[in-house]
């Protein structure tokens, strides 16, 4: 993903956040290091996958880290989250928004995408992609 010839990873804690370089503990505000060249400038870290009631995404910049923290939704219906996540960053790009409105505007439609899933499946099911975000 591109936002002005910036380059964008989109990671999960846990998950692949060893091909970050990033070492993201249980309080991903306070226990990160990342090693970032020119090749990536820009990281989202998504904390889903780590312990804990809140859970915390990281957007890391070479001078600046923006925290988007939300509340665990108690639910198995998360399958998908992270793929979810980057197209939505993905669509905001392409609609022209700043980078950190865009992870924001992403950010809000995933949590109401697992609020509202359809409890499709057993086990891990599919979020609610249909989830309708207002947009001002």
């Amino acid at each position: 993903m591109q936002e002005a010839g910036n380059k964008l990873l989109a990671s999960s804690c846990g998950a692949r956040s060893d091909s970050t370089g990033a070492q993201v503990g249980a309080d991903p505000a306070q226990q990160h290091s990342c090693s970032q060249d020119d090749a990536i400038p820009v990281i989202l870290l998504k904390g889903g996958h780590l312990e804990g009631d809140i859970l915390t995404d990281l957007l890391i910049m070479k001078d600046k880290i923006d925290i988007f923290a939300s509340e665990r939704i108690d639910t198995t219906h998360t399958h998908g989250t992270g793929c979810t996540l980057a197209s939505a960053v993905a669509t905001g790009l392409a609609q022209k928004m700043p980078l950190r409105e865009a992870v924001a505007r992403a950010h809000t439609y995933v949590q109401g995408a697992i609020r509202t899933a359809p409890g499709l499946g057993k086990g891990h099911g599919p979020l609610n992609h249909g989830f309708p975000l207002k947009i001002a």
